[in-house]
């Protein structure tokens, strides 16, 4: 097993273990956070999840949002 192998399962282990990305940048030494979430596997599910849960708590499923 190489270091690289190591540090990537870490990081990976930890974002899946909800560690705080600034926790995890330093475990892993990175100083860009687009390199350290590179490792969160479930990313873009949580994203998806979160958008789900601000629709559903919508009343008119925001279509009258001024952000919309």
């Amino acid at each position: 097993m190489r270091g690289h192998s190591l540090r990537a399962g870490a990081a990976t282990e930890a974002l899946d273990r909800g560690v705080p990305l600034e926790d995890v940048m330093a475990l892993t030494r990175h100083k860009n956070p687009a390199t350290t979430l590179h490792y969160d596997r479930y990313r873009e599910q949580r994203s998806a999840r979160v958008d789900l849960d601000a629709d559903a708590s919508c009343p008119s499923r925001c279509t009258s949002h001024p952000m919309t």
